[in-house]
């Protein structure tokens, strides 16, 4: 014989009174917020505006307010010409020194020499005058070393090289270097290539003997180094 199932138990009413209580409080609540009408919006009255963290000056919209301002940095004043280079230069120094020319006192001879005087030494000059012959191993890296250690916007003016007349079968490194100094002088936005080698060429007797200047090769050299370099260096 199955059991029998137990009566279900009523479900329990919820008290009245607390629902009326509850009831109440809503609608009291109710008039407690206060109500913004229509005229009220149009006035402003009774419309609560929330306070602005970063106010803006009146009379000016937000996104045309100026952002704080920094003081510029004024760019280093860069004036003059400096020449630097090993006997081939010195041999011009004279022409050089008249038309106002720095001629920086050491005699460099290799690549390694040119980069260390240039960078202690040719920071703040307007134009940097370069003639370096005496080193084999002269390549486009180095030239650019060069162009890179200058004040910014400086004018390098590099000269070609003219080598004296080898025994046969000797190499000579003449074109190699020139085709660097072309190349990579030439092709930078501040360099300027003096090409001494095709103006010897053109003027047989601007060339002294040892591949030095004459009297009229030493002025035609620094009046075409001196041009180069442009008017603002000169002033």
């Amino acid at each position: 014989m199955l059991p029998r199932p137990s009566p279900m138990r009523p479900r329990p009413r919820p008290d009245r009174s607390i629902i009326a209580l509850l009831l109440i409080a809503v609608f009291v609540a109710g008039f407690a917020v206060p109500r913004v009408t229509a005229e009220d919006a149009d006035t402003g009255q009774g419309v609560v505006v929330p306070s602005d963290p970063f106010p803006v000056p009146s009379g000016q919209p937000p996104r045309e307010q100026a952002p704080a301002s920094t003081p510029a940095i004024a760019p280093r004043e860069t004036k003059g010409i400096l020449a630097v280079g090993d006997d081939r230069l010195h041999d011009a120094s004279r022409c050089l020194a008249r038309r106002g020319v720095v001629i920086h006192p050491r005699i460099v001879r290799s690549a390694e020499e040119l980069i260390e005087v240039v960078s202690g030494s040719a920071r703040g000059y307007a134009a940097i005058i370069v003639h370096l012959e005496s080193d084999p191993y002269l390549v486009d890296g180095h030239i650019m070393q060069v162009l890179n250690s200058v004040t910014p916007r400086a004018r390098v003016i590099w000269s070609t090289i003219l080598l004296d007349q080898l025994p046969w079968g000797e190499f000579a490194y003449e074109d190699r270097v020139n085709a660097s100094v072309r190349n990579a002088v030439g092709s930078h936005a501040d360099g300027r290539v003096l090409d001494w080698r095709k103006a010897i060429d053109r003027h047989p007797d601007w060339r002294g003997t040892m591949t030095g200047q004459t009297s009229e090769g030493c002025r035609a050299y620094a009046r075409k180094a001196v041009a180069l370099a442009g008017k603002g260096a000169r002033d």
